[in-house]
């Protein structure tokens, strides 16, 4: 059995939280994990 590769999911994961994370002040926009932090923040 083949082995699954996340790169194409793990990509657009990190897409959609980019785009969420768009206009956020320094890191928070430009680093996934600053991003995805201030997102489910945001979100919450």
């Amino acid at each position: 059995m083949a082995r699954i590769k996340r790169a194409v999911n793990a990509q657009k994961k990190k897409r959609k939280v980019m785009k969420l994370a768009k206009g956020y002040f320094g890191a928070k926009s430009k680093q996934y994990r600053a991003a995805s932090e201030q997102v489910r923040r945001s979100l919450r």
